[in-house]
């Protein structure tokens, strides 16, 4: 149980896949739609992974048996890093409480000081909560928020 919390890193979900290419990103497609699109949406399906297209353009991938979402590329991915994230990503559930199979698990795998880690949020989709499992210093997160408050 501590293992895993050990390898794990709160993170706010705007933190997660800060390294999306940006070339990869249609920069044509408005964020305000006319009408439904379906034309630029694939089907990917790698084991348990559903491959989805953001309408912005990045692919992200859902695990229903895990109810888990990553940016984590899972199809490139070797074998053995993927399956050590599924585990990752199961022990992480069985840490939550009894009813926590509602939750959603946002995560990714990056390597620090040559051992994986796995950065990750907790999302609770009918209250719109995030959480995490480790007490987290929000300070740099509550200046996001107030920052994007005054663009907006």
């Amino acid at each position: 149980m501590s293992e895993h919390i050990a390898q794990a890193v709160p993170s706010w979900p705007s933190q997660l896949c800060k390294d999306i290419n940006k070339s990869t990103i249609d920069t044509g497609c408005s964020p305000i739609f006319d009408e439904l699109n379906f034309d630029k949406f694939i089907e990917v399906i790698h084991n348990d992974w559903q491959g989805i297209v953001h309408p912005l353009g990045p692919m992200y991938y859902f695990n229903a048996k895990l109810s888990a979402y990553t940016h984590f590329n899972v199809v490139q991915s070797s074998h053995e890093r993927l399956q050590k994230f599924e585990m990752w990503l199961q022990g992480l559930r069985f840490l939550l409480p009894a009813n926590g199979a509602k939750l959603i698990l946002v995560a990714e795998p990056f390597t620090q000081a040559g051992s994986e880690r796995y950065q990750y949020s907790v999302c609770d989709l009918e209250s719109r909560t995030i959480m995490w499992l480790q007490k987290v210093d929000a300070t740099f997160l509550l200046a996001e928020w107030h920052d994007r408050q005054l663009e907006s």
